[in-house]
């Protein structure tokens, strides 16, 4: 049996392997879902998105223009010198909604999963059809948010979140916000997947530079404070690229700002760095590019909290730190070859390869579909 996944874009970006789209994790990632799944085998996929999206589908739904995105938006070039800014109340976002739950009405059949990717950003096309959304009947396997690194999440899906950490988190905070029993015994049909990578979108280089790397958004939660006194500590080079955000000091003569990246120049960085610094002061959902790093061999630097505590092996990829002895000594152990290269890149190959990530897709999906008979007492 063939399950049809109808997969929902951004409407703030095309989905697609173009710079700066690839600064977007967001975009990436449904990028990837839809190649990885079509791969896998087993599901039809048929994708909603903007006007000039390149996804692996059997079928590619245009549910907004180029010229309306551009519009609202400003021309895609312009995301290179800052952050990505968008809102599920924007103009785009309500055209997007309305046309995208017209065109899934027309194709929807029983047992189809929607995929959203940014939960309550499509609250209105996730209701029931008789309050002009698309959810077909009350109980059906039918709303999946598929990858949830957000808090924005909805009550009436099914949910994969992107790590234990962050399940946790997002449970405990909906439960203080509303008080909802439903939260605090957690769901049956909830779970956990974690981001995917392809391993040979990575380079693995044995040689190495005489630098430290830290790729992120330029803003002071992602502790770039905490890198650039590592540094200085302990006389090391740091490069740091990003979009700019905030106003945040990197002034140093340990540390050397170079501004937005293309793909193909992180992917460089990260290949030919000594270790990446991802020492975010928040708990984060996932923070991909420590696992990009140790996709690309490259060793991790990260705090001790959130998911790093489930994607960062501590002195096998990489180490967790609290305060600044920490990363010094942890700095030291890497430059002392203290991490193999070749055993950072093979644990996240096992983990979070899109080989090894698909399967619990189809696991997850297949449990899902029980719901349509005996639900949680099927055998």
């Amino acid at each position: 049996m063939t399950t049809t996944l109808h997969i929902l874009g951004l409407a703030h970006l095309p989905t697609a392997a173009i710079d700066p789209v690839h600064a977007c994790a967001y975009s990436s990632k449904i990028r990837k879902f839809c190649e990885m799944m079509h791969k896998h085998g087993g599901y039809r996929i048929v994708f909603y998105g903007v006007e000039g999206s390149e996804v692996v589908a059997d079928e590619v739904v245009t549910v907004l223009t180029e010229r309306e995105r551009a519009r609202i938006y400003g021309p895609l070039d312009s995301f290179a010198s800052q952050f990505f800014k968008h809102d599920g109340r924007d103009e785009a976002y309500t055209i997007f909604k309305k046309n995208a739950t017209r065109e899934i009405l027309q194709r929807v059949g029983e047992g189809d999963i929607l995929c959203n990717p940014m939960g309550n950003y499509y609250e209105e096309l996730c209701k029931p059809v008789s309050q002009g959304g698309v959810e077909v009947a009350n109980g059906q396997p039918f709303l999946v948010e598929s990858g949830i690194g957000y808090d924005g999440i909805l009550l009436n899906t099914h949910r994969v979140f992107e790590s234990e950490a962050w399940r946790h988190y997002v449970y405990g905070m909906y439960k203080t916000w509303t008080q909802n029993k439903y939260f605090v015994d957690g769901d049956f049909y909830d779970t956990v997947i974690p981001n995917f990578y392809d391993p040979d979108h990575y380079e693995h280089r044995k040689s190495r530079e005489d630098y430290y790397f830290m790729n992120c958004r330029i803003a002071q939660r992602k502790g770039i404070d905490i890198a650039k006194a590592t540094m200085e500590a302990t006389g090391d080079k740091l490069i740091i690229a990003g979009q700019p955000g905030e106003n945040v000091d990197m002034n140093s003569p340990n540390v050397e700002y170079i501004g937005y990246v293309t793909e193909k120049e992180k992917i460089d960085l990260l290949a030919h760095a000594k270790g990446l610094f991802s020492t975010t002061k928040y708990i984060g959902p996932f923070e991909g590019v420590a696992v990009e790093a140790q996709m690309s061999g490259t060793p991790v630097i990260t705090t001790d909290f959130g998911c790093y505590t489930e994607t960062v092996n501590h002195g096998v990829t990489g180490y967790r730190g609290m305060v600044l002895k920490d990363f010094v000594k942890a700095v030291k152990a890497i430059n002392a070859g203290r991490i193999s290269s070749k055993a950072c890149r093979q644990w996240a190959v096992n983990r979070y390869s899109t080989r090894a990530v698909a399967p619990m897709y189809d696991r997850y999906f297949k449990k899902l579909e029980d719901l349509w008979g005996a639900g949680w007492s099927a055998l």
